[in-house]
């Protein structure tokens, strides 16, 4: 629990923590509740919008919780502590993050939140919808890197296509390119972006691709003079660097690892018809991450903290090349989410756990529309292997053979694999049948993931879960290293069906409680379902089969499952499954990837179809054409007399159970007799028989204790035997209808008359109101 102490607040507009550490101390030990801008011990945070980059530092509240941390020394345990931040602001999800203030050290402090109205993905759309054929925009932010304030009167241009445009009040500006011919093999256009203000320092951003799509800059501009560059060229086609990516450290974890979830037995793959696939591993993961900017290799001078996802969304196209095929920016956003979750357990220093640099994984906060959505749709997923979170490695290109002529630079210190497979024995990671890299020059540290090959086998109809099981367990027959499997954020706590007993041809339905911590919503999440007994195998619906939204946190959604009508009788096990539509198709199909499979056993019955053989049981069917007079006579399958001279089948409204029309027996206050019956069959391979009916008793007896007027319930058999089920009373006078049943399975393989007498005595009416009578019987 967060301990909130108003009475310590700042009021100060730049939030850093505190100001000396011997108060520091006192302040922390029960915990206080800052606004941002304000400095605890050398902690300057600033608390930012990551859709535009606006500074929220004004309206953002930190909460600040000491962490007790055992210090090696008196002297460590003065001068350093470990708090807790959660850094919140209206309209905008709050964020957890972590800090070891320390007295000696200045660390500025970037937090990201996220908008919870989905504002960044809106205004990408609308660009994008707004856009003419074959071009992309650039959009952005424009702020005063000092003050934070929007820079309104910036030029923004594109210096080798010659277009500019200018920032708004709020910072704000657009700039719609053609799309140009690539300048090589699913390369895009390349331009540097120039972003130019009186009195600050110019921006020049290189190697910025310019792809059909929209993105989105947020640019911090330092009053002052001169120019200042930066690389947005992708890892995947940075030539000088490839020699230090992914050679951080690999410290030993600081934090407690997910845990791995066990998800049940794997999917059947005679429920489906298809050949078996290991299900996933569930695993939660982290929901912040610290990424260290500012960086000269693996050291960072300042913090950016945002949620994981954010990070993957922004960070993707650092690496990838956003023009590639969505299912291969999919793949690659499994391996960067999972490299960067790996780094949240296992920190490179204690204020931060990635570093932004080739040495880690390449990050800026820019965002293109197509590694968003490649983030947005694998949101949570990551990769494990032998049930721990893998630190998922990728290169460029890993095709074991070095070309002496293309200039690109190898670092893969095992070749052995030879021209057209993938993998550096060396290091654990075994060769890999990798045809589409064939004759393609090593370019990096030839582990894990290749990065062009991804595109190449995205291009060739590849998804994005075999592109990443292709890669990391060689599609399930991997070794070594080559044997990590992706993670799902997807967990089931419980399922139940509802009826749990069903008859042949009928239909339930399966309540599922699912829970995603992805930290985005999922749209492409199917229910699948079949039941299993020994006598009928596995059975299937898939024209129930059904997708369904998952929100972040617990969900409650349903199926329904329809029983063949060939089904044999008994007892059934429910097996429910969730899967991702990974070809979007809404079907489940060998395509898609196997999230979780959990059974209940014996969890459905399916009984034979009950049918109800009492014909015009509710009476609707009316007179059918006979007189409402006269001593006897046939009202559709229903036979009757009366001494009274009535048809006791009446139309009233006000008086029936349901509908208009009932039995209406006797009522008469005078010495009378009313008799109604009804002529069926019970099979004989019955299984059920259950006669029912609704009875209202309205009498002006007084009496208690003597039963002057009765209504006899009777079976008659075709032999002219009678039994008697039961006889009511006025005693049994009610102000509503109570439903009667009686088991008729006795009777089973004979013709019977069901048969109701009502008698009245001398004086004082009473009417036996009869309704909504049925004979259910179960079996074939």
């Amino acid at each position: 629990m967060w301990v909130s102490n108003l009475s310590h607040t700042w009021t100060a507009r730049t939030c850093t923590f505190g100001a000396l550490l011997a108060a520091l101390v006192g302040l922390l030990a029960a915990g206080t509740t800052v606004f941002a801008g304000e400095r605890i011990n050398n902690l300057q945070v600033r608390v930012r919008s990551f859709a535009t980059g606006a500074d929220l530092t004004a309206q953002a509240q930190v909460e600040v919780k000491p962490k007790e941390r055992l210090v090696a020394t008196m002297q460590q345990a003065a001068t350093e502590r470990e708090v807790e931040l959660r850094v919140s602001a209206p309209g905008f999800r709050p964020l957890e993050t972590r800090f070891m203030v320390k007295a000696d050290e200045q660390l500025p402090v970037q937090v990201w939140l996220d908008p919870t109205d989905g504002s960044l993905e809106a205004l990408a759309q609308s660009l994008l919808r707004r856009l003419p054929p074959e071009s992309g925009v650039i959009y952005g932010y424009l702020y005063n890197k000092t003050s934070g304030q929007p820079l309104g009167g910036a030029r923004v241009a594109l210096e080798s296509l010659g277009l500019a445009t200018t920032s708004d009040e709020r910072g704000y500006f657009e700039l719609t390119y053609p799309v140009l011919a690539p300048e090589g093999e699913d390369v895009p256009w390349r331009d540097t972006v120039v972003i130019s203000a009186p009195g600050f320092v110019t921006q020049k951003i290189e190697g910025v691709l310019l792809p059909a799509a929209a993105q989105r800059f947020i640019e911090d501009l330092e009053p002052g003079s001169g120019v200042s560059v930066r690389d947005e060229t992708p890892a995947a086609l940075r030539m000088e660097e490839q020699e230090q990516h992914q050679t951080a450290p690999e410290p030993p974890a600081q934090l407690p690892l997910p845990a791995a979830v066990d998800q049940g037995p794997g999917w059947n793959a005679q429920a489906l018809g298809f050949s078996a696939r290991a299900q996933l591993v569930g695993m939660t993961p982290p929901s912040t991450i610290r990424v260290g900017t500012n960086c000269t290799g693996t050291s960072c001078s300042s913090v950016s903290v945002m949620s994981l996802e954010s990070y993957v969304a922004a960070g993707l196209d650092e690496e990838w090349i956003s023009s590639w095929n969505g299912h291969a920016l999919r793949a690659g956003a499994i391996a960067y989410r999972s490299y960067g979750a790996w780094y949240v357990y296992h920190p490179l220093a204690s204020n931060y756990d990635i570093c932004s640099t080739t040495y880690c994984q390449v990050f800026s906060a820019d965002v293109v529309t197509s590694t968003q959505q490649a983030a947005n749709a694998t949101a949570g997923f990551m990769l494990q292997r032998g049930g721990s979170l893998f630190r998922a490695e990728f290169s460029a290109e890993n095709n074991a053979w070095d070309d002496p002529y293309d200039g690109l630079s190898c670092v893969n210190s095992d070749l052995s694999c030879g021209n057209g497979k993938a993998g550096s024995p060396a290091n654990s990671w075994p060769c890999l049948s990798d045809s589409v890299c064939s004759n393609k020059g090593c370019f990096g540290h030839g582990r894990g993931m290749c990065q062009w090959g991804t595109s190449r086998w995205g291009s060739q109809g590849k998804l994005w879960n075999w592109i990443t099981d292709h890669y990391y367990n060689a599609n399930g027959a991997g070794s070594g290293m080559r044997t990590a499997y992706i993670t799902s954020p997807i967990t089931m706590p419980s399922f139940s069906p509802s009826p749990s007993a069903v008859s042949r041809g009928g239909t339930f339905t399966i309540n599922l409680n699912v829970n995603n911590s992805a930290g985005l919503s999922h749209s492409q999440i199917m229910i699948g379902a079949s039941i299993y007994s020994a006598a009928s195998g596995y059975i299937s619906d898939p024209g129930h089969d059904k997708k369904v939204s998952l929100a972040v946190g617990s969900n409650s959604v349903s199926r329904l499952f329809t029983v063949p009508s060939t089904a044999p009788t008994g007892s059934y096990n429910l097996i429910v499954s969730l899967w991702y539509d990974v070809d979007g198709d809404n079907a489940i199909t060998s395509a898609d990837l196997p999230l979780l499979t959990a059974t209940q056993t014996g969890a459905i019955t399916v009984t034979n179809p009950t049918t109800n053989i009492i014909s015009d049981g509710d009476f609707e069917g009316g007179l059918y054409g006979s007189s409402n007079y006269g001593s006897s006579g046939t009202t559709g399958p229903w036979s009757w007399t009366s001494t009274g001279n009535n048809n006791p089948i009446s139309q009233d409204a006000s008086r029936a159970y349901a509908g208009s029309w009932l039995a209406w027996m006797n009522g008469y206050g005078y010495t009378e007799t009313d008799t109604l019956r009804q002529t069926v069959t019970i099979s004989s391979t019955a299984t059920a028989a259950t006669l029912s009916f609704y009875l209202k008793v309205v009498t002006s007896e007084t009496t208690t204790s003597t039963a002057y007027d009765t209504l006899k319930v009777q079976v008659i058999t075709s032999s002219g035997s009678t039994t008697t089920l039961a006889t009511y009373s006025n005693l049994n006078a009610s102000s509503g209808y109570i439903q009667r049943t009686f088991d008729l399975l006795s009777f089973k393989g004979q013709t019977i008359t069901i048969k109701f007498v009502g008698q009245e005595d001398s004086s004082l009416a009473t009417s036996f109101y009869i309704d909504n009578v049925a004979l259910m019987v179960s079996g074939s």
